[in-house]
């Protein structure tokens, strides 16, 4: 399943990842934007992995904790990881038009990660 994603979307994440990067060199803040919602991510997957081994195994604490009335359950302790292309909404219209609809929105955010970490090590 995997050599079939990477086949199916390949052409289109190559052109998207040269767009990518001729925004960057005219907006470094975009670079440092797309690394933080990328740890966001990665924070927010732990954070799950963590409260269902708590919920599987530890039942008392995950119930007195996490649900009680001041639990951390339902509360936002980190930002969404989607939020790749609602934020290029705002910083380029014509990109997120060309490739919101045409790539999953994980494999867009990887990509976009790859090509700031390169942007920024070029400097």
């Amino acid at each position: 399943m995997r050599r079939h994603f990477r086949k199916k979307y390949r052409k289109c994440r190559k052109e998207m990842k040269a767009d990518l990067r001729v925004i960057m060199k005219n907006n470094l803040e975009l670079s440092m934007l797309i690394q933080k919602i990328y740890i966001t991510y990665y924070q927010r997957r732990m954070l799950h992995k963590i409260w269902y081994v708590l919920d599987t195994k530890y039942t008392d604490i995950y119930k007195n904790e996490f649900c009680g009335e001041n639990g951390l359950v339902g509360k936002m302790l980190c930002g969404n990881w989607d939020e790749f292309f609602t934020n290029m909404y705002f910083i380029d219209r014509a990109f997120y038009e060309k490739y919101s609809r045409r790539i999953p929105e994980e494999a867009a955010l990887g990509d976009a990660y790859a090509v700031a970490i390169s942007y920024m090590k070029s400097l």
